[in-house]
C-alpha cells in the first residue's frame, strides 16, 4: 500500500505539471511567445516525473500480478483504457518531445497532417490517462470513500479533460499549420 501512495503523490504531481504546462505551452502559442528555458524547464521536469510515476506504475502492476493470465479480479474498462493509454503515451511521448524537429522536417509536406494526427493521438492519450486515473489517486489517499463522490470526480475530471484536449488539439495545430503548413 506504501509503494500506490507513493505512485499516487507522482501521479497527481504529474497531472498538476501536466496542466502547468499544458496551459503555458497554450498561451505561448496563442501570444507567439516563446521562452525555451521555461518550456524545457516544465516540459523535462513532467517528463522525469512521468517517467518515475510509470516506473512505479509498473512495478506495483506487475509486483501484485501472477502473469499467468491477462485478466485479474479488478481488471474493468477504467483500468483497461488506463492501461492503453499508458502504452500509447509511452510509445507517442518521444514524437512530442521531438516535434520541433520534425515539425521542421515535414514543413509543407502532406507528412505534417499525418504529424499533426499523431499529436492528437497522444492529447487524447494524456487526457483520457488523468481522466481515468484521478479519482483512483484520491481513492488510495482516501479522498474519495463513496462511489457516488467518485463519480462526480469522474464527470468533473473528464468534462476538464474534454475541453483541454480541444482546445490543444485546436491551438496547436492551428499554430503548427500556420507557421509549418507551407
Amino acid at each position: 500500500m506504501r509503494l500506490k501512495k507513493i505512485n499516487a503523490c507522482f501521479a497527481l504531481l504529474t497531472i498538476f505539471l501536466f496542466f502547468v504546462h499544458f496551459i503555458y505551452q497554450a498561451v505561448s502559442y496563442i501570444l507567439f511567445f516563446y521562452h525555451p528555458v521555461v518550456t524545457k524547464v516544465l516540459g523535462y521536469s513532467l517528463v522525469g516525473v512521468m517517467l518515475l510515476h510509470a516506473i512505479l506504475a509498473c512495478i506495483s502492476v506487475f509486483g501484485k500480478h501472477d502473469s499467468k493470465s491477462i485478466s485479474y479480479p479488478g481488471l474493468n474498462l477504467q483500468t483497461l483504457l488506463q492501461r492503453v493509454s499508458m502504452c500509447a503515451i509511452a510509445c507517442l511521448l518521444p514524437l512530442h518531445i521531438f516535434s520541433y524537429p520534425i515539425l521542421q522536417k515535414t514543413a509543407g509536406t502532406v507528412l505534417l497532417y499525418l504529424f499533426e494526427g499523431v499529436m492528437i493521438l497522444f492529447y487524447a492519450s494524456m487526457f483520457l490517462h488523468i481522466a481515468v486515473s484521478f479519482s483512483k489517486a484520491l481513492i488510495t489517499f482516501g479522498l474519495l470513500s463513496d462511489n457516488k463522490k467518485r463519480k462526480i470526480t469522474d464527470v468533473v475530471m473528464t468534462v476538464i479533460c474534454v475541453i483541454g484536449f480541444v482546445a490543444v488539439s485546436f491551438i496547436i495545430t492551428m499554430t503548427h499549420l500556420k507557421l509549418h503548413g507551407g
